[in-house]
């Protein structure tokens, strides 16, 4: 079993304040670690131990900076889900820096925001793979 690390060992302080996470995470990108077998969200912890309260039950932590990973209460705000989703929906760039205006601009029909730029790139990640995925067994197919 690996050594236990403390809190304060799990993040690292960037140029601007944030203090980003560097243990486990979630797929969604929120910093996690476990306490007895149970995954704390590494943000909303530290917002309840640096601020001595709890978050109120249907609440949310928006942070201010816009970076998942970071963990400085300074950056963190309580919100409700409407102000959670309106804020991200003020979002001017994709999180690889492309700009969410015009014709890079797709809206899904449940109002989600998507990057045309991004799409296309995961479009042709996934394109190759099933390709060289195919011509790998067809190959494979041909020296028999």
């Amino acid at each position: 079993m690996p050594a236990f690390k403390p809190l304060h060992e799990r993040y690292e302080i960037a140029d601007n304040g944030c203090w980003l996470w560097t243990g486990a995470r979630q797929r969604d990108g929120y910093g996690t670690f476990e306490v007895n077998g149970k995954c704390i969200v590494a943000h909303r912890y530290f917002y309840e131990f640096f601020n001595s309260t709890r978050i109120p039950p249907g609440m949310h932590i928006d942070h201010l900076c816009k970076r998942k990973r970071c963990v400085n209460p300074l950056h963190l705000e309580v919100v409700t889900p409407g102000e959670n989703v309106r804020r991200s929906l003020m979002k001017t760039e994709c999180k690889r820096g492309h700009p969410l205006t015009g014709d890079n601009l797709i809206i899904r029909p449940t109002g989600g925001r998507d990057c045309r730029a991004c799409g296309r790139f995961w479009s042709k990640v996934k394109r190759d793979k099933r390709y060289a995925e195919y011509y790998t067994k067809y190959n494979a197919l041909l020296d028999r």
